[in-house]
């Protein structure tokens, strides 16, 4: 459902009490915790293996 603009301000406190109500409990199979550390972990992982395949972007990156 798109949503074309923000809630009026009175909206607030019942959408994010709406919120609050749903069931959480699913989230824990998506393994959030330590996301950011896992996401930079792969991310570097790529760059140094995109870094050693292709080294003259390690010159055109120094400018």
């Amino acid at each position: 459902m798109p949503v074309n603009e923000w809630p009026a301000l009175e909206s607030w406190p019942d959408l994010i009490a709406a919120a609050r109500a749903f069931d959480r409990e699913g989230w824990s199979k998506w393994r959030t915790s330590g996301a950011a550390a896992r996401a930079a972990r792969v991310t570097g992982s790529v760059v140094r293996r995109h870094k050693a395949v292709t080294p003259y972007m390690s010159n055109i990156e120094k400018g």
